[in-house]
């Protein structure tokens, strides 16, 4: 069963090239495509307060997820 789990600095020679193919691709997230491993590192696992991967029992990383603060103007309640 594939588990969630915390990021570890061991996993990003797994979480590196999903990400680097992804935002080269430049039709999902708001990342330049030509953003160094170092940005991409500092964004996805050194500013958010948690990073998350899922990981497969016969090993690798199949995806990663980061948590980050709601921004200000989604803060609003909802009113029906």
């Amino acid at each position: 069963m594939t588990q969630i789990r915390p990021y570890q600095e061991p996993d990003w020679t797994s979480v590196w090239p999903i990400l680097h193919d992804t935002f080269v691709a430049g039709d999902t997230y708001p990342v330049l495509p030509a953003s160094t491993e170092q940005a991409i590192h500092r964004r996805r696992v050194e500013v958010p307060p948690a990073t998350f991967v899922a990981a497969p029992p016969d090993g690798g990383i199949l995806c990663t997820s980061f948590l980050k603060p709601t921004p200000p103007s989604l803060r609003a309640p909802v009113t029906m």
